[in-house]
């Protein structure tokens, strides 16, 4: 027995000394990666480092990076992370960040050993039976309604996986928020929170601004217990290995400390928030206006006024509960206050417990030395005891500041003030009312829309919705103040914010008939050292300017300022600006959100904190008169990276120029981030698969980019025109703000329901994560011996993976169906049909759009039948075709345009009223390709004038209709609307046919690619089907031909060609050259062959060279017009031989 017992010991010794061994050469094998991903010289790392990150049973983080671009104070942050789990057994995974309590997440992707597993918005289903956490292969994150997760202003974003052996598991997370102005300065908070120490971090902010940058600070690392303060040198306190780099109007920051520098601040991960701090310069009078693709924003920050008096009641809560550090904190914070009121304010207190106590019943004392005395010996002697009767406590207040408002003292004194209740509690109702409706109810009757209520909740165990909707239902704010938060610092600033109004009752209007869908435009009160913004939609583009009008009232008069906005000058402004900043137009929208978006020159102002630092490498240098130049061995340019972080293993990554460069790397390099936001997943999203990818089960074939991770989101420097840009964007963010407000502030249920669903449709529509929407996560099965439990899709795939979807490519077109003769299927028709059938996808059951439904327009489902198109297209490069059905010709021409140009396609707006513009987007060459870059339409936009102006925009991935309604329909849907005389039908993943007034039709091809390569871009085709109401005036560059007749001719030719022979030379002339005879004009033209109709169809056509030169009436750029509304009609120049 105990030779047996032996022999088991033994057995067991030696197997956990096998396992040790090849964990310990796999995990070699893993940090030797690492130092090759970096590029640099490999170095030692410390022994106890090494050995914390060893000891780790959770899946080791190898990489995070948190990238945020901020633009006119909206900030797009795009997070990647990186996991590995180091053993042969699967474990489960933790991926959470916390993210401000403000912010909307507008995607989320995972990459588990390869495969995709996208998320997606959808509408909050009411009684809907949630999915268990971990019970099926859909998940839903934890994040915005978790309050018990939530720390300060920060929620928390929280999503668990299990990750196969020795795989790789990478999270992207993008949300966007607008940054609030407080005290003088816009915060920017990121929390680097990843819990163990890290191979690779950094946290990266660009900001881009219209004005100039008065004040930039770094804060050093805050954690909860502490508040961020002004120090006296910034940059001597900010945090180690951090970089700033600035001009006048843009700066980035970089913070990226090394596994080693990690482990001096904590042994935990929990660094604490990286917290940047700036203000801009401010222009006097009515604000800043920006104005971009028929969206607005205005900022309102006025300055330099004298203050308005103040009516405030501080309503303290003094029960059990706030016993010791809270309550010594709130005095103190109180003792303070008291020194800052001014002559001519008016206050009281009132605390409250199970008993409501008032320091001077029945009125508001005015501020003088002997009443501040006197208030401050009633503060300490409060003494904490009994419950929380927070209904009385309001109810005692509010009545307190009504019957003073009541009062001819009140009238006679200072008949502009401004009136405000400041409530406090930690706890809450345990006595008395204890419902919150009716608390809720009680209050806002209390209150009558006379003054508003102030909130502030401290510690874990206060109800916080109850809360937030009484500051919200009373036109004031509510803060958090952590448990082992400073209470002292958070309540004095936050009285500081709202301690000095400048105005009152501002009311903000804009010219009637210019703009629509206007953000809230009427505020109580102006604190200084906030800011108004105001963001709305133009209806009128072709108007020059905007009437502006504010008014307010001041301390002692009332205050009107107005002015006219010169629009388009604004537009060229905002434009100009960001192609400055590397943003321009072209640029991709995923380059916005903060993956690695490039600027122009930028200089270094300041070094790294420590000497050791700059050993380094992380100091910059600046060539005399140049642009700031990186050392080709720092650290933190070899850590540089696209959001989604893809292994910078190419030498290309140590060769980085000035800060402005885009971080144009090779073609599996590129900008790495899920598109996340703006109507679009992952490009990776339509293919849960990774061609190639299925089975990588070693640590090296793990680490190598797969196709799925290396284009999770594509190429984002191109893209911008594929979505919203950032003032709709901002828009967007703030209207569903706005639908929030309002639907709390509802009186009747059909009004709630009414702004719920206007909230709902502008969350799904912009991908936002709101209290109205929910967010579904794919997640991965794994079996016991760690592998996949199918090879298949995922279960429960997002819209954009419709069941319809077949093996074939997703930019594929469905079976045609001939719809009588002459006609031809698409798939056997021939080169000399003169018009093909394009047939729609059948529609699936309910998948009406819900925007369409909320407007009340028809919407049908699509039947399956044909769409007749004719060859005259826009598609491809962008590859045009031309049809001339009288002379049986075909002509075809290319366009070298620039990414971000609009280029004029048809051109009808005085006859028809009917004006179509194509946006284009640019994409790198293929291998090989004798190209340097190549472009495709982004954004299809028909606009039609008559009766009434109307337009359709359409993106691969939605269909905006403005007609008598204003609807968004995603392209993943089948679904046929009418509004007025427009008719879209959108036939799923396929194509878009629109119909004016039934004599006018285009189809649009929806060419998107499930498993795209780096040279592949998302990319709309443009075909004529119906010209019938069309005038003869029609223009554009597709426009133009389509009432015209054409002729082929020879040229003769002059030119010989020498022949050398045996006997001497032979001459020779060459054969005549083919012409085209158009408009009286003589045009070369070549034999070629085209593909179109998704490449289903060759043609042949005589092909005009050099962009079309003298084909098309004047040059190329005269069909360049200044942005995707524009209707101006052509100027009729025309060309000659």
């Amino acid at each position: 027995m105990e030779t047996r017992v032996l022999l088991c010991v033994l057995v067991v010794c030696w197997s956990s000394i096998g396992f040790a061994q090849n964990d310990s050469e796999l995990e070699d094998d893993v940090f030797s990666d690492l130092d090759l991903v970096l590029n640099v010289a490999p170095r030692r790392e410390r022994r106890q480092v090494k050995t914390m990150l060893t000891k780790e049973t959770k899946p080791h983080l190898t990489e995070l990076t948190v990238k945020t671009t901020v633009i006119s104070r909206y900030a797009f942050t795009a997070v990647y992370c990186k996991m590995f789990n180091r053993h042969a057994s699967a474990v489960e995974g933790t991926f959470q960040f916390q993210i401000p309590a403000a912010a909307y997440v507008s995607n989320f992707t995972m990459i588990i050993g390869g495969r995709v597993f996208p998320s997606e918005i959808r509408p909050r289903e009411k009684k809907a039976k949630r999915v268990k956490e971990g019970e099926g292969p859909t998940d839903k994150p934890k994040g915005k309604d978790s309050n018990n997760q939530s720390e300060g202003d920060m929620e928390i974003f929280k999503m668990s996986v299990i990750i196969p052996g020795r795989n790789f598991a990478i999270f992207m997370l993008t949300y966007e928020e607008l940054l609030q102005r407080r005290l003088g300065y816009y915060e920017h908070v990121t929390s680097v929170r990843p819990l163990q120490l890290v191979s690779r971090l950094m946290v990266e902010v660009t900001i881009v601004e219209h004005s100039r940058i008065t004040h930039l600070e770094v804060l050093p690392l805050r954690n909860g217990k502490t508040a961020a303060g002004n120090t006296a040198d910034g940059r001597a306190a900010m945090p180690i290995s951090t970089v700033v780099e600035r001009n006048n109007s843009m700066c980035r920051v970089r913070f990226s400390p090394s596994i080693v520098q990690q482990a001096r601040l904590t042994t935990t991960g929990s660094l604490g928030d990286f917290v940047l701090r700036y203000d801009v310069e401010r222009e006097m009078g009515i604000g800043d206006i920006q104005v971009l693709d028929g969206y607005f924003v205005h900022y309102f920050a006025p300055r330099d006024l004298p203050v308005v008096p103040k009516n405030v009641v501080f309503v303290i809560d003094t029960s059990a509960s706030m016993l010791g550090t809270k309550m010594r904190q709130t005095k103190e914070a109180l003792f303070t206050i008291l020194r800052d009121l001014r002559q001519g304010d008016h206050f009281n207190f009132v605390s409250f417990s199970n008993r409501v106590r008032v320091w001077q019943p029945g009125k508001l004392v005015p501020v003088n030395p002997l009443s501040v005395r006197d208030a401050k010996k009633f503060i300490y002697m409060i003494s904490p005891t009994g419950g929380t009767d927070i209904n009385s406590a309001m109810q005692t207040g509010s009545s307190l500041l009504s019957d003073y408002l009541s009062s001819p003292e009140a009238a006679a004194t200072n008949q502009n003030s401004v009136s405000l209740i400041i409530f406090v509690t930690d706890g809450r109702p345990t006595v008395g009312e204890l419902q919150t409706a009716s608390i809720l109810g009680n209050t806002q009757r209390a209150v009558n829309e006379r003054f508003c209520v102030f909130t502030i909740g401290m510690g874990n165990d206060v109800d916080y919705r109850l809360l937030d909707r009484m500051a919200l239902e009373n036109c004031g704010t509510m803060r958090r103040i952590p448990e082992e938060a400073d209470a002292r610092t958070l309540l004095k600033g936050f009285y500081d914010e709202i301690g000095t109004p400048l105005l009152s009752d501002i009311q903000v209007e804009y010219s009637e008939d210019s703009v629509e869908y206007v953000t809230q435009h009427l505020f109580s009160n102006y604190f200084n050292g906030s800011e108004i913004v105001i963001a709305g939609k133009l209806t009128n583009r072709s108007a020059e300017t905007l009437h502006v009008q504010v008014t307010a009232s001041n301390s002692d008069r009332s205050i009107v300022m107005e002015t006219d906005v010169p629009l388009r000058q604004r537009q060229i402004e905002t434009q100009r600006r960001m192609k400055a900043a590397g943003l321009a137009t072209g640029m991709g929208l995923d380059a916005i959100r903060g993956i690695a978006p490039s600027a122009g020159s930028v200089r270094p102002t300041s070094k790294p904190s420590t000497a050791a630092d700059t050993s380094r490498g992380t100091q910059r240098g600046t060539q005399p008169g140049g642009a700031a130049q990186p050392d080709r061995k720092s650290t933190g340019d070899t850590n540089r990276k696209s959001t989604a972080g893809t292994d910078r293993k190419s030498t290309a990554d140590t060769n980085r120029k000035s800060t402005g460069d885009t971080d144009r790397k090779s073609t599996g390099d590129t900008d790495r981030k899920s598109t996340a936001g703006t109507d679009r997943k992952s490009t990776g999203d339509t293919d849960r698969k990774s061609t190639g990818d299925t089975d990588r089960k070693s640590t090296g074939d793990t680490d190598r980019r797969t196709t799925a991770d290396a284009d999770a989101g594509a190429d984002a420097k191109s893209e911008l025109a594929s979505g919203p840009g950032y003032v709709e964007r901002l828009w967007g963010f703030m209207s569903v703000k706005d639908g929030l407000r309002s639907r709390l502030r509802s009186h009747t249920s059909r009004e709630r329901d009414e702004h719920t669903r206007l909230a709902t449709n502008l969350s799904v529509a912009y991908n936002f994560l709101t209290p109205l929407t929910d967010m579904s996560v794919e997640r991965p099965q794994v079996l016991a011996d760690g592998t996949f439990a199918t090879e298949a899709t995922p279960t429960k795939a997002p819209a954009v993976v419709a069941a319809e979807t077949g093996a074939g490519p997703a930019n594929e077109l469905p079976e045609g169906e001939g719809e009588g003769d002459g006609e031809e299927s698409m798939e056997g028709g021939g080169a000399s049909s003169p018009s093909q059938s394009l047939t729609r996808k059948k529609d699936q059951p309910g998948q009406g759009s819900d925007a369409a439904k909320a407007t009340g327009s028809a919407v049908k489902r699509s039947s399956k039948k044909s769409v007749t198109i004719s060859k005259t297209s826009a598609d491809g490069d962008p590859h045009f075709v031309v049809e001339f059905p009288l002379s049986k010709l075909t002509v075809c021409f290319n366009i070298n345009g620039e990414p971000g140009h609009v280029l004029r396609l048809v051109s009808d707006h005085t006859q028809s009223g009917v004006t179509v513009n194509g946006k284009l987007i640019g994409a790198p060459p293929p291998p090989g390709s004798h190209k340097q870059l190549r472009t495709y339409f982004s954004t299809i936009t028909i606009v039609a004038a008559k009766p009434r102006r109307s337009y359709i925009e359409v993106t691969p991935k939605k269909v905006i209709l403005d007609g008598r309604d204003r609807m968004v329909l995603p392209c993943d849907k089948s679904v046929s609307v009418e509004s007025g005389d427009l008719a879209v039908a959108i036939a799923a993943r396929s194509n878009v046919t629109v119909t004016i007034r039934g004599s006018i039709g285009f189809v649009i091809l929806l060419h998107q690619y499930k498993n795209p390569a780096p040279y592949q871009r998302d990319h709309l085709g443009f075909y004529i089907s119906n010209s019938k109401g069309l005038s003869k005036d029609t223009h554009g560059l597709l426009g133009q031909f389509l009432n015209e007749e054409v002729a082929l001719t020879q040229l003769p030719t002059n030119v010989v060609t020498e022949h050398p022979t045996a006997g001497g030379v032979t001459e020779s002339a060459r054969p005549p050259a083919t012409a085209l005879k158009v408009k009286g004009r003589t045009v070369p033209v070549v034999k070629k062959s085209r593909r179109i109709y998704s490449g289903r169809q060759m043609v042949d056509c005589w092909f005009a060279r050099n962009n079309a030169a003298k084909l098309i009436d004047g040059e190329y750029r005269n069909y360049v017009v200044s942005h995707m509304f524009d209707t101006d009609s052509w100027p009729h120049n025309a060309n000659t031989d």
